[in-house]
């Protein structure tokens, strides 16, 4: 599926696959052409610190870093961009345990994996060829094992590949088939056992659930170990184009919901055509088009807004905001160079 530029069908390039970040560990100096996968651990669960916040640029093509606690007109410290990079759309990103990012292109068949510490115009290792049966990535995620999770919604099929696989490496598990309700995968997240949420693409056959989960150790056509929301959405999960997923420390499950302006937060534990436990909606929130979402180790909410009526922005939440709540910090002026800012990940 190759995303056409309009009002409508830009939200599925923009929602794709976002993920927390795991703890910061011993990144590897910017240009290293070796990458550090000796030590994983979980994701915001483990996290004590939080010292950059990283967003895919997917209209003006880069991954930006900004300091923690970044608000107002702020100009990132970091910015990977340039021919060398291979950014075209950049609209997946994820971080790995030691600093090193991954990214693809809108609908690509590559990963690009950024050794930690990159600023620049820096040239990545890439997964792909043969060996890696892509043809539309969407979503990637690290667990805690730091194996890489990769959403094909052209497929219906997550990929899984180990730890610190690059070059032309197959995948060591994939979840594909009719039993899996994989349908048009977008975004993933990952709870403190390890278990896999996957989101469903709104433009899928609609005839699966909006949230599937799979075990750690998921293979083949196998059946999820559960599911949230019913098919087609709304119900009373409410859930309703849930392209971005985040997982926080307490496994509250968070879904951005583009349709409803919406962020939903459910229990862990939540199954089926259940309420949610809070909602953050209103003309307080700053949201008009929600585009993905992330969760920093302290538990903030942090909400892409797509310019429609206002500019870019990232709309950082309290863990604990509810109903029609304001952000309590708001990333946002011409000086963050933003152009449809995606996926929040953090290291």
């Amino acid at each position: 599926m190759n995303h056409v530029r309009n009002a409508t069908l830009v939200l599925v390039a923009a929602l794709a696959g976002c993920s927390s970040s795991a703890t910061p560990g011993n990144g590897l100096p910017a240009g290293n052409a070796e990458l550090d996968h000796t030590r994983y651990v979980a994701g915001p669960a483990a996290q004590k610190t939080v010292q950059t916040l990283y967003l895919a640029n997917r209209d003006s093509p880069a991954i930006l870093g900004f300091p923690a606690n970044s608000e107002g007109n702020t100009k990132p410290s970091i910015s990977i961009s340039g021919s060398n990079t291979l950014l075209e759309e950049p609209d997946a990103l994820a971080v790995d345990a030691h600093g090193n990012i991954y990214t693809a292109n809108d609908g690509g068949q590559e990963i690009y994996i950024f050794p930690a510490g990159s600023n620049g115009n820096v040239t990545p290792k890439v997964l792909g060829g043969s060996n890696v049966p892509l043809t539309a990535t969407e979503g990637i995620a690290i667990d805690r094992n730091g194996e890489i999770y990769v959403s094909d919604y052209g497929a219906n099929q997550i990929l899984i590949f180990a730890a610190g696989a690059s070059g032309n490496t197959a995948p060591i598990r994939t979840i594909s088939g009719a039993n899996t309700g994989v349908d048009e995968p977008l975004g993933m997240a990952f709870d403190s056992a390890n278990d896999l949420y996957v989101s469903n693409g709104y433009y899928g056959s609609r005839d699966n659930p909006p949230i599937v989960e799979f075990s750690p150790t998921a293979n083949g056509d196998v059946k999820p170990i559960g599911t949230l929301g019913i098919p087609g959405g709304g119900g009373k999960a409410t859930l309703d184009g849930q392209f971005s997923i985040a997982v926080n420390a307490k496994d509250d499950i968070i879904v951005g919901n583009t349709h409803t302006g919406a962020v939903d937060i459910f229990k862990h534990g939540a199954r089926g055509n259940v309420k949610p436990d809070a909602i953050i909606t209103g003309s307080n929130t700053g949201f008009d088009d929600i585009t993905s979402l992330g969760i920093d180790a302290k538990g903030f909410i942090y909400v892409t807004n797509y310019a429609g009526t206002s500019p870019d922005a990232v709309l950082v939440f309290s863990p604990s905001a509810k109903g029609n709540a304001a952000p309590v910090r708001v990333l946002s002026g011409t000086k963050t160079t933003f152009s449809e800012p995606l996926c929040p990940s953090f290291f």
